[in-house]
């Protein structure tokens, strides 16, 4: 028999009676049970309605645009920050050169009153323990200190100029990877010079197979020892000799060595190899770079 839910009936009270119902078999009462959980989940879900559903469309286009007008009002105030922001930075900037101009002037007023071949000699081994890798030399500090304490035409193994010695530096920094040069004592010889005893370290790379010893990339032998050498680290041990002139309180003259052949004959393990290594290379025994039969440092 169909039980209808009168409309002056409380549902709650319906539902509860259908329930307890002391006519039900259980197998009806568990069905009675079950609708009575459809229609409370029934009665729980709001009905949608096109005036509902047209609010929320509306909840959701205001939010959008209350979000764009967000964005767009942190764009406007980046814009307006800008200014401001690069004004602090050059000034910042500013400071900051007028800073390094005064130390640059306190060094070098510190090199004209102390200069010796002493200072001359640690100041070299400084800027240059890494080799050169500036574009256009070394900085321009740097550069101020060696024209303060080393003669414009130096004369260094075969060449002539300070120009010409940052130039070495930085061919033999192309040449060699990871170049390191450690001063492990310094001694005077005379009154007007010192000898500087070195540990120079550099790594013999592809670039520097084809760059400095091209020789070695043709012929069976050639190909041969340059696999030996490739990505090999190099200990070469050596000596800097400083010349100063008291007349014009500056080194005038510079004379390195280092000692290539015997890392290399250890490496190689026979002199034969090792002479071929230099046999029209752009290196020399002393580690010295060679342009046109002219040794340079």
């Amino acid at each position: 028999m169909e039980r209808v839910l009168p409309s002056h009936h409380d549902s709650t009270d319906y539902k509860q009676s259908l329930v307890n119902d002391p006519q039900q078999t259980p197998q009806t009462r568990h069905l009675s049970t079950k609708l009575c959980s459809a229609l409370s989940s029934l009665q729980a879900t709001p009905p949608s309605t096109p005036l509902r559903s047209a609010k929320i469309a509306q909840r959701s286009v205001e939010g959008r645009r209350k979000r764009t007008r967000q964005t767009q009002a942190r764009y406007r105030q980046k814009l307006q920050d800008k200014p401001k922001q690069l004004e602090v930075a050059i000034k910042q900037l500013k400071e900051q050169v007028q800073h390094l101009e005064c130390e640059r002037s306190q060094i070098l007023g510190c090199i004209s009153t102390t200069s010796s071949v002493w200072m001359a000699a640690v100041e070299y081994f400084r800027i240059f323990r890494r080799g050169c890798h500036a574009p256009q030399g070394t900085n321009i500090v740097d550069m101020d200190i060696l024209k303060a304490l080393i003669a414009s035409d130096v004369a260094f193994s075969g060449g002539i100029g300070l120009d010409a010695l940052v130039h070495h530096w930085g061919v033999f920094t192309q040449y060699f990877s990871d170049v390191g040069i450690r001063l492990k004592n310094l001694q005077q010889i005379t009154n007007e010079s010192v000898l500087a005893t070195t540990t120079t370290t550099i790594t013999m790379t592809e670039a520097s197979i084809t760059t400095a010893f091209p020789h070695l990339t043709s012929g069976m032998a050639g190909k041969s020892v340059a696999a030996k050498l490739k990505d090999e680290r190099l200990v070469l041990h050596g000596s800097v000799r400083f010349h100063w002139d008291n007349t014009i309180n500056r080194v005038i003259s510079i004379q390195a060595h280092a000692d290539m052949v015997t890392p290399l004959v250890q490496l190689l393990g026979n002199l034969k190899d090792a002479s071929l290594v230099f046999t029209n290379a752009l290196v020399n025994v002393e580690c010295n770079l060679v342009v046109q039969g002219c040794f340079i440092v």
